[in-house]
């Protein structure tokens, strides 16, 4: 809240907390290397960037058991020029192509691999 109002919500306007979700105070990082060499590995352009996505998902519930849960989606952009991706994805009618869906899981898949790997 504190950080709301000192860069986005001006004071008259009325804040009350209605649900929380627990999460980590900072992200456990320790798994990038290992997702950024996979998706350099698949593709030569990739450039893997952390990011903070708003939304919910089913981490929160991981993360009352104290899991962190990380959002790899790999996927190939950009999509054909016909397909309007930010219409797509999570809409009703959401789909991607078979070719990203193929890739996603490739590299998902060589992720556990390695993971399993690992001492």
């Amino acid at each position: 809240m504190d950080e709301l109002r000192r860069f986005a919500i001006h004071d008259s306007i009325g804040l009350e907390v209605l649900r929380h979700d627990p999460c980590a105070e900072a992200p456990d990082m320790g798994m990038f290397d290992l997702l950024s060499d996979v998706l350099k590995e698949a593709d030569k352009e990739a450039v893997p960037v952390p990011m903070l996505l708003p939304g919910g998902t089913d981490g929160r519930w991981f993360a009352r058991l104290g899991i962190q849960t990380y959002g790899f989606l790999p996927m190939p952009l950009p999509l054909p020029k016909d397909m309007q991706f930010t219409k797509l994805i999570h809409a009703a009618d959401e789909r991607i192509p078979v070719e990203a869906v193929r890739f996603g899981t490739d590299a998902i898949y060589r992720v556990l691999e390695r993971y399993g790997a690992m001492p």
